[in-house]
């Protein structure tokens, strides 16, 4: 029996395609065009067999072959999909309570032997506070007493001594953002944690240990009229003195320590750790603490005890600076080509 003659066109299209059978052409376009549904659908399901030639029609069906039997164990859970990597903001957000945990149990926890001798040493400064103060006015404060940067814009001028910490929260602001809109992981995390630091600095300096101490402040050899509240003195052991919690502060109890030189050294602590450079975080603070030098009006001892402070308050923010990946997925700024082939800066966030 002779097998049926395949037409290589469907009979939809033949009304259009295939009138002009002399053409080759013609029919390899019909081919291509009849065929793609199936190539398509054989490569998404990739379950479907290949058709039998025409000269199989007559031959028997091939016998069902025999299923196999249903097995009574359960078949196995799909593995849960694995969890991306948290965003610098979460990290720095859930790292908050260990912070305060470790800066609160500091004198009795993990990190006692390192304040204990911390602690011996500022007070051994103490006792050579009149002889060293007075020598720092004279060859360190004096050389300086023209130095300032400009104030900081707007309301940051009023932030810290001489405007100067408003420059710094500035710049760590400006990390972060940064961070944020390149899509850099690491200067996001690293504008975060120095944030951070900026933020205990305040409170254990600023707001608990001067309202501890109680310190006055020694006075100015140059400008002695300017103690009209009683507020600085020449014995470094007038200690005790009350003060309001408040910010900002005033002179009177707030010497020791330094919050200025605090916020400063936790600052750049974050910064040099999280870019492993010393050169330029500490090269920026010797400059900022620098400006304006004569308006601390801070015994030598109160100034070591916040660069001691403000170091350690550094280290414990770090290992949010230090977070595994420096580049976040999701977007940032990059450069592309564009629709003819012109290099183009592109940005993009994802949510």
């Amino acid at each position: 029996m002779r097998p049926p003659v395949l037409s290589p066109c469907p009979p939809s299209l033949q009304p259009r395609a295939c009138r002009h059978r002399r053409r080759p052409w013609t029919l390899g376009l019909c081919a291509l065009l009849a065929g793609a549904p199936w190539v398509a659908g054989a490569q998404v399901t990739g379950t479907q067999a290949a058709a039998p030639p025409a000269s199989s029609a007559l031959a028997p069906p091939p016998a069902p072959e025999a299923s196999p039997p249903a097995s009574s164990a359960p078949a196995p859970a799909a593995a849960a999909p694995e969890a991306g990597p948290a965003s610098p903001w979460s990290q720095a957000w859930s790292a908050w309570p260990a912070q305060a945990q470790r800066i609160a149990t500091a004198p009795w926890g993990e990190d006692r032997q390192t304040v204990a001798r911390a602690a011996l040493g500022v007070a051994g400064l103490v006792l050579l506070d009149k002889p060293l103060t007075r020598a720092w006015q004279q060859h360190v404060e004096k050389p300086l007493q023209g130095f300032h940067l400009p104030e900081a814009p707007g309301p940051l001028r009023h932030v810290g001594t001489g405007g100067t910490d408003g420059w710094l929260a500035l710049g760590v602001a400006g990390t972060w953002l940064g961070g944020w809109a390149l899509g850099d992981a690491q200067a996001e995390r690293t504008g975060l944690a120095a944030g951070q630091a900026m933020v205990w600095s305040v409170v254990v300096s600023e707001l608990l240990l001067k309202t501890v101490t109680g310190r006055k402040r020694p006075q100015d050899p140059w400008h002695p009229e300017t103690d009209a509240e009683g507020a600085f003195t020449d014995d470094p052991w007038d200690f005790g003195h009350r003060r309001a919690t408040r910010l900002p502060s005033g002179p009177m109890g707030t010497s020791m320590p330094s919050f200025h030189v605090t916020v400063w050294f936790a600052v750049a602590k974050v910064y040099a750790d999280s870019y492993d450079s010393l050169a330029w975080p500490y090269g920026l603070l010797v400059l900022g603490l620098a400006s304006d030098i004569q308006s601390h009006r801070h015994w030598v001892s109160d100034m070591v005890a916040g660069a001691l402070i403000g170091t350690g308050l550094g280290a414990v923010v770090r290992p949010a600076a230090q977070a595994s990946g420096t580049t976040r997925p999701g977007g940032g700024l990059a450069l592309r080509l564009d629709g003819q082939g012109r290099p183009a800066l592109a940005w993009s966030r994802a949510w």
